[in-house]
């Protein structure tokens, strides 16, 4: 037991093994998506995205029981690729890129509140990121990579980095505010203790106004 822990170890340390492996196990996930059925929703979203890009009314002259951006999306992929299926799967399988890549940062930003050290967050972070890969890659999952799940995410992981940055860059912000009106409270009420309190004042407050009389 303890020679594979510590050989998990090594894996995790090893960045270039640790990136190699990542390729491969999205590749070997990814690789029913690529070779999914023709027949499929891909080809029902980019009809309808066909005939949008064509002029067509959405939901009027053709239409399916999605919502809109779905078929707006596929009808940028006309635009941009026609129907090439090669090309679609392509630009499909990049945005799958992007959408690991949004992951990996919020999986960092959500390690920063861990208290494991530097190598442990790290370590977090590299399991979270394979376990994603691999399971956002099945076919099971992804279909033919031209569904709303799929694009979807992509919207979804970029509102919670929005949210999470803002809320880290909040609350420090808040705690300083707070730190500093304390501190200013504390000292005015110090200056009126020691207006009364301070001796050196009181003889001054008293020499002055002997010195009038």
């Amino acid at each position: 037991m303890q020679k594979v822990q510590n050989l998990f170890d090594k894996f995790l340390e090893s960045k270039k093994v640790f990136w190699i492996t990542l390729i491969l196990i999205f590749v070997a996930a990814r690789s029913a998506v690529w070779f999914y059925p023709f027949d499929s929703d891909h080809w029902i979203f980019y009809y309808v995205g066909k005939a949008i890009a064509n002029g067509k009314l959405l939901y009027i002259d053709t239409w399916d029981h999605k919502p809109p951006l779905i078929f707006e999306f596929n009808a940028l992929m006309h635009f941009l690729f026609g129907g090439n299926l090669i090309l679609h799967r392509i630009f499909l399988t990049a945005l799958a890129v992007l959408d690991i890549f949004l992951f990996y940062k919020l999986a960092k930003l959500f390690a920063k509140g861990l208290t494991l050290g530097k190598n442990g967050t790290e370590s977090v972070v590299k399991v979270s990121l394979l376990l994603y890969v691999f399971w956002r890659s099945l076919a099971q999952f992804a279909s033919s990579g031209n569904n709303t799940e799929n694009i979807g995410l992509i919207f979804l992981l970029l509102m919670f980095l929005a949210f999470f940055k803002f809320y880290s860059s909040v609350i420090p912000a808040k705690a300083g505010i707070q730190q500093d009106n304390g501190i200013d409270s504390r000292l005015r009420g110090n200056d009126k203790k020691g207006s009364g309190n301070d001796p050196r004042t009181t003889s001054k407050c008293g020499a002055g106004k002997g010195g009038r009389e």
